[in-house]
């Protein structure tokens, strides 16, 4: 999985920005805009083929509060896909969790999650304007499984609720759901694109996380000493570890990496630590 947690920083960050990234939007952001410009994504994991529906806002609006504009959060991300391929590769760690993904964009991630890694109960959490995708994609990539699988029933509990980062808390219909005051897991990807949302990640990720919450980031290096910055914020109650992608198996994205955390004296933390739990199986 990683190096020790004392030493992210150099593992991460150890050569210099590239020159690409001074480059086009197209290569600072990370996704690709001919595919983006589909109205589907299509990605293979476990055998099956999903047909990913997305939609390319041109209209580029980051901020705090609800917003009619889908934005950035409307297509899948190399960042996202890339998390897919670590949900496929370490299934295990998802199985009967309680997970919620922050920014869930298109929904993808936390819908693998749920019928991939079997995670038992999964909320989706964006702005409102991005309900109707999500529940889009909650319902063909469900029935997508099912038809593989021949299953009619056991299908995973996967719901969207409008959610946004602060002070705010949960909202009463996600609480409401969870035996457990905490969830399993916490998924952010690629909710780094702005350092304008750090302030309230942070304060969510702190708000939410519980002692055995495993929290996973995914992200493309874009702005490198504000992304420092960040980890150096959230490295002062959780403990970090980055994920080697070498043991994919397969060619990682360019600059995009996986980050674990843990809150600091929790049992995720102890087992961050432990590099042997992160092998793919």
């Amino acid at each position: 999985m990683s190096r020790q947690t004392s030493d992210w920083r150099s593992y991460i960050f150890i050569s210099p920005t590239p020159k690409s990234l001074s480059g086009s939007r197209k290569t600072r952001l990370g996704v690709n805009y001919m595919v983006a410009s589909s109205p589907f994504r299509e990605t293979t994991l476990d055998g099956v083929t999903l047909k990913i529906s997305q939609k390319l806002d041109s209209e580029y609006q980051v901020g705090l509060q609800n917003s009619n504009a889908l934005g950035v959060g409307a297509v899948v991300w190399d960042a996202g896909d890339l998390l897919l391929k670590f949900i496929a590769t370490f299934p295990h760690l998802f199985t009967d969790k309680t997970l919620i993904d922050l920014g869930s964009g298109t929904g993808i991630v936390g819908i693998v999650a749920g019928w991939v890694g079997k995670s038992s109960t999964v909320w989706l959490t964006d702005h409102e304007s991005l309900r109707t995708l999500n529940e889009e994609n909650i319902l063909s990539i469900g029935n997508t499984f099912r038809t593989h699988f021949n299953k009619t029933t056991n299908s995973p509990f996967i719901k969207f609720e409008h959610y946004w980062w602060g002070p705010n808390p949960l909202p009463e219909a996600i609480t409401s759901s969870l035996t457990n005051p905490h969830f399993d897991i916490i998924v952010a990807s690629d909710d780094l694109y702005d350092d304008k949302v750090f302030p309230p990640l942070l304060q969510t990720l702190k708000l939410i996380t519980g002692d055995r919450t495993l929290v996973i980031f995914t992200y493309k290096r874009r702005m490198n000493e504000r992304e420092i910055t960040f980890f150096e914020q959230l490295e002062g109650e959780f403990a970090l570890g980055v994920v080697d992608l070498n043991h994919f198996g397969c060619e990682p994205y360019t600059e995009t990496y996986i980050i674990l955390a843990g809150k600091k004296g929790g049992a995720v933390a102890k087992i961050i630590e432990e590099e042997s739990q992160f092998r793919p199986l």
